[in-house]
């Protein structure tokens, strides 16, 4: 399972739009901006439960860095125990809704450019497939929760 979702995307448009349209993101998804102990700049978005609810508090987490026409975000979910990267099935429900805002963010990002520019084609032919990927998971879990509440219907 993969740590983080790492995307690196040669843009090669002009910094400030290419920074506006990330801060509109982390903006709109009120993401908040912190300074780690080695002086590196993140940024954090916090959901909590509440106490007595036996749920963990799940942050999510994005970094990105824009030099030289290149692009590099990471992002990943996490408490202050474990880190996990947008796909897989742990915190399903968590990481599904990331998954798709990134490849939203990432659309805006691309929009831009040709359609039929190369690294452009191959990014959106695995966005298409981690897509797939997420819906697959969806219908599967729905289908198990299905199937859970038939035969706990069933069983009473």
């Amino acid at each position: 399972m993969e740590k983080r979702y790492i995307k690196d995307i040669r843009l090669g448009l002009q910094e400030e739009w290419v920074e506006s349209v990330i801060q509109r993101f982390l903006s709109v998804n009120h993401f908040e901006r912190k300074v780690s102990f080695a002086g590196n700049v993140y940024y954090e978005w916090s959901k909590f439960y509440g106490a007595g609810s036996g749920l963990p508090q799940i942050n999510r987490f994005f970094q990105y860095q824009y030099r030289d026409g290149l692009l590099h975000m990471e992002a990943w979910i996490g408490n202050d125990k474990v880190e996990m990267g947008l796909t897989g099935w742990g915190s399903m429900m968590e990481k599904y809704p990331y998954l798709k805002g990134m490849q939203q963010l990432i659309d805006e990002l691309l929009a831009p450019l040709p359609k039929d520019h190369y690294a452009v084609a191959a990014l959106r032919k695995e966005m298409r497939k981690e897509k797939i990927k997420r819906c697959a998971g969806g219908i599967f879990f729905f289908v198990l929760l299905l199937g859970f509440l038939v035969m706990w219907q069933w069983a009473r």
